[in-house]
């Protein structure tokens, strides 16, 4: 498995995961998805997603996507605006953050 370059990475700040995310995903599927979100790439969108979802999202405060593992656990990548960090997370993460 090959890991994200220097270059990619600085473009993403620091990388955070969830304890949930991190028990769920590989480091694989994490490393590669990454990549993709890092070049601007969509990934692989939730099928249900994939109307509105062609592309990451960008908002004012910061660049999302989203991405499938292996194993077809649904996850989320977030980088802020100003690519000091990025948050990789389960779309319940953020469901149960909120409550």
């Amino acid at each position: 498995m090959s890991s994200p370059s220097s270059s990619l990475l600085h473009r993403l700040g620091r990388v955070f995961i969830t304890r949930h995310a991190q028990a769920v995903l590989s480091r694989q599927d994490v490393v590669e998805a990454l990549q993709r979100h890092a070049q601007r790439a969509a990934g692989a969108v939730v099928r249900r997603h994939r109307r509105t979802q062609l592309r990451p999202l960008f908002t004012a405060c910061r660049f999302l996507s989203a991405d499938r593992a292996s194993n077809g656990k649904p996850f989320w990548m977030i980088t802020e605006a100003n690519a000091s960090r990025t948050t990789i997370l389960l779309p319940e993460d953020f469901s149960n953050r909120r409550q």
